[in-house]
């Protein structure tokens, strides 16, 4: 491990510790949250060790609920990556610590995550060195694990706060397709990259359901920017070895070949879902609730009710809202929508600047219901 890897692993880690106090002081008796869905993770982490290692039985199901009959927790929020890397930690140590692990860990690597997909883009947007723009990737990566967002859903929702798969995908999508090069020639390592990008979509996967949707609508807006990207930039003096329709088309190889490799890795437990789904039709959520879990116009510009400062005149104005402190709380934070919105009107003719608007426009509608 290179010396300044550590040194940012390091730095998200205090930062952590201190944006998460007092988890790292209750490692063993307690866990964060508001006496909600974190008890239910917690229930689920031990959950995953009995099925395996007690029982012997499939964790996606349980007659220990709604005996004695029992319930399928397919579509349940099962963590069930969690619940098998917290395994030792558990048999060693006991839940309270293997959740706190889960909540440090994901924090630390959501960081780490957001550092590498920050220094990802800004070399390609820069002209200076790598090494003079880690500083402003850490921040990024910073921005991105300590958003009031994130923050939020450590009240109890570990599948949500548990960031760091998604983040990864997205770099190696992003490694991979290079939705903003001019190069007609594939990635050095792309059929390597392919794989990692099915890996980690399936990391996600086993995490939430909420992460694979998200990751496959990304997926499909980076596609379509890319060939259209491409199709503008397709040139009849393009190079002999390399025809304008391969430029062009490989992009759709590429999205291909990561759902197909997905789709063999995952189908023991997307198959049956859809069985499951098709006979269950309680499966399926009411316009009432949609509407009731959509964004507010103004939370986005609502400071978090959680900030020790102005925390109680934040949720005087968040209490007007539809739903609770960790549904209704998607504020990013004055400075970096400030520097995002400077960034898009001073660099608006940069593809990279064009490409990430467009994701934001398009999740920002999204999240409106």
């Amino acid at each position: 491990m290179k010396k300044y890897t550590l040194l940012i692993l390091l730095g998200y880690l205090s930062l952590t510790v201190l944006m998460t106090w007092p988890v790292a002081r209750h490692l063993t008796d307690a866990i964060p949250g508001d006496g909600f869905d974190g008890w239910q993770n917690y229930w689920n982490l031990w959950w995953v060790k009995q099925a395996l290692l007690v029982e012997g039985t499939n964790p996606f199901f349980t007659d220990y609920l709604y005996a004695p009959t029992g319930v399928s927790l397919l579509f349940h929020t099962l963590n069930i990556l969690n619940g098998l890397w917290t395994l030792p930690l558990q048999l060693n140590f006991g839940l309270a610590i293997a959740y706190n692990s889960v909540v440090l860990a994901s924090y630390v690597m959501a960081g780490y995550g957001g550092y590498l997909l920050s220094l990802h883009t800004l070399t390609r947007f820069s002209p200076a060195g790598a090494r003079g723009l880690r500083p402003a990737a850490f921040v990024g990566g910073l921005v991105f694990t300590m958003s009031p967002f994130h923050m939020a859903h450590l009240l109890g929702h570990m599948q949500v706060f548990s960031m760091t798969w998604p983040v990864f995908y997205v770099l190696w999508l992003l490694r991979t397709l290079r939705p903003w090069s001019t190069a007609a020639t594939p990635s050095p390592h792309l059929w390597r990259d392919v794989i990692l990008c099915a890996f980690f979509l399936l990391l996600a996967t086993l995490v939430a359901l909420y992460h694979t949707l998200y990751l496959l609508i990304f997926t499909g807006v980076a596609l379509l920017w890319t060939l259209i990207y491409r199709w503008r930039l397709r040139s009849p003096n393009s190079s002999p070895q390399i025809h304008p329709s391969s430029f062009i088309i490989q992009p759709l190889v590429i999205v291909l070949a990561i759902g197909l490799v997905f789709g063999l890795v995952s189908s023991p437990l997307l198959l049956p879902m859809v069985r499951d789904a098709s006979a269950r039709p309680d499966l399926e959520t009411g316009l009432v609730q949609n509407i009731t879990l959509s964004a507010d116009l103004l939370a986005y510009v609502t400071p978090s009710e959680m900030h020790p400062l102005w925390g109680e005149w934040a949720k005087s104005i968040a209490d007007n809202f539809s739903t609770t402190t960790s549904e209704r709380l998607i504020f990013a934070g004055f400075v970096p929508l400030l520097l995002a919105s400077y960034i898009i009107i001073r660099a608006w003719a940069s593809p990279i600047v064009r490409f990430w608007t467009v994701m934001i426009t398009v999740y920002f509608v999204l999240s409106l219901g």
